[in-house]
């Protein structure tokens, strides 16, 4: 794959965010999601990810990953953050 450098990725959508294939970046990574943030494919950075979500909070059952950074999760509510990782897997 021909991948920049360094190249920061940032997505974000106002309800949303269903991933089955692969989302990455060369750089750091920025998701947000105004409801939830689902994954069975494969969310990786190679510098930090971070992903927000609104209410529903995150669905993962596939690969979120973080090679030379961290992983961070919260949400936009001011309230207790659900994840449901049944059957995926973080690294960092």
């Amino acid at each position: 794959s021909n991948l920049v450098q360094n190249l920061n990725l940032s997505l974000s959508a106002v309800n949303n965010i269903v991933n089955a294939g692969t989302i990455s970046s060369a750089g750091s990574l920025n998701i947000a999601a105004g409801n939830s943030i689902t994954n069975t494919g494969v969310i990786s950075a190679v510098q930090n990810l971070s992903m927000v979500s609104g209410i529903a909070g995150l669905v993962n059952s596939g690969v979120v990953s973080s090679i030379a950074g961290s992983v961070n999760i919260s949400n936009l509510a001011s309230q207790n953050l659900i994840i449901n990782n049944t059957n995926g897997s973080m690294q960092a």
